[in-house]
């Protein structure tokens, strides 16, 4: 799930994570929303909210913000609404997809809610023509230029508004910095220097991985999982083993089952307002080939 753009306003970490997990992607596999993986839904948001993925693949404030829009809503409308703060179509169509409703940048289109809170970042947001808008701190700026750090501020040129970009790290991730890797300027972990690209070690039940040139731990039992060393490469890997990440959604009843940390959630299509649960079946390969699908319908 790409979610480049919207940062920094971060809400409290969900309570009973599972369920709102597989709420969460209830929603996603049942709504117009960009997918997220699929069958694999719950697990690429707690990779998001546990992994060093940083402006590339989306901070974790943006997958809690979308689990916290999930946990208070019961709908798809309600929860579009929450996620693109209420910015509809129309107002979508007027700024030509992205544009400044205050301090604050909304993107549009197949990514309806990637909305940035620009004051919650010390900046603001910016128009520059229409269909480009910037959460920036209003210096002007050349595209093509390397990114640079200011003490612990990532700076970045938006290559669209030709306005700067300045991003407190530790504010993107709990303990990152602003540092160099492979000779450009990025967030980076605090950890030691490494060399290796995959997962080090466990330590206890924290997987070490090596994050631009330094270490990174993540807790697994985040995840209902425990840490596990097996040769050259460790992983963390769930106690429950009902089911895997890439077991298919499944109808029961008006129930949609979702594999969440290697058990079965089942979230009453009802209560997200929809009517039922209904199971797609699988298209032959030959026919141009797909899997069986399960989701909530109206």
């Amino acid at each position: 799930m790409h979610l480049s753009g919207c940062h920094h306003d971060s809400p409290a970490p969900p309570g009973d994570t599972a369920t709102l997990l597989a709420k969460t992607c209830a929603f996603v596999v049942s709504c117009p929303l960009p997918a997220l993986g699929a069958e694999g839904c719950p697990a690429e948001i707690q990779r998001g909210i546990a992994s060093f993925d940083g402006v590339l693949e989306g901070e974790p404030a943006q997958f809690l913000r979308v689990l916290d829009c999930a946990a208070n809503t019961s709908s798809c409308t309600d929860l579009t609404a929450c996620l693109s703060r209420d910015h509809g179509a129309d107002w979508c169509q007027a700024f030509y997809g992205v544009g400044c409703d205050g301090n604050v940048r909304v993107v549009c289109g197949a990514s309806a809610y990637l909305t940035s809170d620009c004051a919650a970042a010390g900046e603001q947001c910016q128009n520059a023509g229409p269909g480009k808008a910037s959460c920036t701190n209003s210096v002007a700026c050349s595209p093509g230029g390397p990114d640079a750090c200011d003490g612990n501020r990532w700076n970045r040129c938006d290559p669209d508004t030709r306005l700067q970009s300045s991003i407190d790290c530790g504010s993107l991730r709990a303990g990152a910095v602003c540092g160099t890797f492979m000779g450009f300027s990025e967030c980076i972990p605090a950890g030691p220097a490494c060399s290796s690209f995959y997962p080090l070690r466990c330590d206890g039940n924290s997987l070490v991985s090596c994050v631009s040139g330094h270490e990174y731990a993540v807790d697994c039992t985040a995840s209902e999982a425990h840490c596990v060393d097996s040769g050259a490469s460790s992983a963390c890997v769930t106690n429950a083993t009902d089911c895997t990440e890439g077991t298919p959604y499944q109808c029961s009843g008006d129930s949609l089952e979702i594999c969440v940390n290697g058990h079965v959630e089942a979230i009453d299509c009802t209560k997200i307002g929809m009517r039922t649960c209904v199971a797609t079946p699988a298209v032959v390969a030959d026919m141009g080939g797909s899997t069986a699908r399960a989701s909530c319908v109206p």
